[in-house]
């Protein structure tokens, strides 16, 4: 993971949303042990799309691609670039409509 730095002078950190946004290919179910053993909820809002609750500051979601409805989230999919040509040209023609 990459750590940034933000200097942040002037905001009012309780107007600051602030996302992070974990994608993986298949279910971290170590991680997701550990954080349930610390309190953590974890929720599946859709099929493949998990938040974590009880982190203050922030929002993470986990997005899972084996998980995903490969239609209707064919774009993210594209994300993690082992997409099939077969899909590559779905999502092309997608795009261009």
């Amino acid at each position: 993971l990459k750590y940034i730095k933000a200097n942040v002078v002037g905001i009012n950190l309780r107007e600051l949303r602030i996302i992070v946004l974990l994608i993986m290919e298949k279910k971290p179910a170590k991680l997701f042990k550990h954080l349930a053993q610390r309190d953590f909820a974890i929720k599946e809002n859709e099929k493949g799309i998990y938040q974590i609750h009880g982190l203050h500051f922030f929002t993470v979601q986990v997005i899972i691609f084996d998980e995903l409805n490969e239609n209707e989230y064919l774009w993210l999919k594209s994300l993690i670039g082992t997409m099939e040509s077969e899909n590559a040209e779905k999502l092309i023609l997608i795009i261009e409509d």
